[in-house]
């Protein structure tokens, strides 16, 4: 039966895509911009293939780089002017022997009695000996040290240490100093916990008395601050002039109650402490070529065996130093005459010395006459009891 409408075909073709006809004035610019190109690109070819050519043709030697500018020249400094000429002090060669006298504390400290007892001394002496800290603990010299300033140990009325070292210097004389060692009460109140000897019972400071009979604490000669402070003291007299320092009180104190407590001794004994820090004090003033001794009584001699020594240096006294100030003085000995006393010398001090290289120096007391002071001096010299170096008092 025929349908009673039409159907409407069509065909489409997807393999094809049909673009919108190009204007014809956009093919004229796009012609004229290709020719344009063209025509740039031959024009610059010949110049650029030039240069390459010539660059890659050229050798390393004819190469020329492109001129610097130089530098400017260099300033001329003139040299600084030469110093002026100075007279310097140069110190006098050490002596074999030392022939010192004491200057006490108030000459020491007044500038203006000095050349007055340089001449008094300068024929029969050649040094002068001045103390730098006593047995209370004050420091007397111009010391700068921290410690001792913090504790109020350095006094008002200080020697000028530099000063007079260079007074004497200009007169070729010498300056030793001496100083108490581990007998300082006020180190050892002002830093207790690393500085002192403890009261074992109580566990506050020790003294070597009651406190009514005048007891005094003592440095702990195992404590390594201490050793320190007295060293610190000791090198900066050094520094200031001294060729000799001397420790007085160099042992540990007597302790009749057996109260004193040490703290850490480290497995050394007494002996040991004490000579260790006198080899220290050797070697460190050694290196300035100055010369260390420890202060000894007179009645060490008594007892060559270090007996009845166990308190104080746990042995033979000769074995604690390599120099070893003695006291030697007729009023203390028990001798009447210089040949009292050389006589006593020379019987004793072979076996305490036990053929120990240590050497001896005498400290004397002087006499009310200076010249039987001189005479005392020499006397032992000549008796060749074994002193030739000798500290008057």
């Amino acid at each position: 039966m025929p349908r009673d409408y039409k159907i409407k075909r069509s065909y489409k073709d997807h393999r094809r895509t049909f673009k919108a006809r190009p204007r014809p004035f956009s093919i004229i610019l796009t012609i004229v911009a290709v020719v344009a190109l063209i025509f740039v690109g031959i024009s610059a070819y010949g110049p650029v293939a030039g240069f390459i050519s010539q660059q890659l043709n050229q050798s390393p030697e004819q190469f020329v780089p492109p001129e610097e500018t130089p530098p400017p020249p260099p300033v001329e400094v003139p040299p600084p002017p030469p110093p002026e000429e100075t007279e310097s002090l140069s110190f006098p060669d050490r002596p074999e022997y030392i022939k010192a006298v004491l200057m006490n504390r108030e000459t020491a400290s007044d500038p203006d009695m000095w050349e007055e007892f340089a001449r008094e001394i300068i024929r029969e002496y050649n040094t002068v000996m001045v103390e730098i800290k006593n047995a209370d603990g004050y420091v007397l010299f111009n010391s700068s040290n921290q410690r001792a300033l913090a504790w109020g140990a350095v006094t008002e009325d200080t020697v000028d240490l530099s000063a007079l070292a260079e007074f004497l210097l200009e007169r070729q004389l010498y300056l030793a100093v001496s100083m108490s060692s581990f007998l300082d009460p006020i180190a050892a109140r002002a830093d207790r916990l690393n500085n002192a000897i403890i009261h074992r019972p109580t566990g506050q400071i020790w003294l070597d008395n009651t406190l009514d009979l005048g007891g005094r604490p003592w440095l702990n000669p195992f404590s390594a601050s201490a050793r320190e402070y007295l060293m610190q003291i000791a090198l900066e007299a050094a520094d200031m002039g001294a060729v000799l320092v001397v420790f007085d009180n160099y042992h540990f104190p007597l302790d009749v109650t057996n109260s004193a407590d040490f703290g850490y001794i480290g497995g050394f004994t007494r002996s040991q402490v004490l000579t260790a820090f006198a080899d220290e004090m050797h070697y460190a003033l050694g290196e300035r070529d100055i010369r260390f001794a420890v202060q000894m009584p007179w009645w060490v001699l008594n007892y060559p065996d270090g007996a009845n020594f166990a308190a104080l240096y746990a042995g033979n006294p000769a074995d604690i130093a390599l120099e070893i100030l003695l006291d030697v003085d007729p009023e203390r000995l028990p001798a009447d005459s210089i040949s009292d006393v050389a006589e006593y010398l020379a019987a004793r001090l072979p076996a305490w010395l036990e053929d120990r290289n240590v050497r001896v120096l005498g400290a004397v007391d002087a006499r009310e006459d200076h010249i039987a002071t001189v005479s005392l001096m020499l006397g032992l010299e000549d008796a060749n009891v074994g002193i030739s170096d000798f500290v008057i008092r």
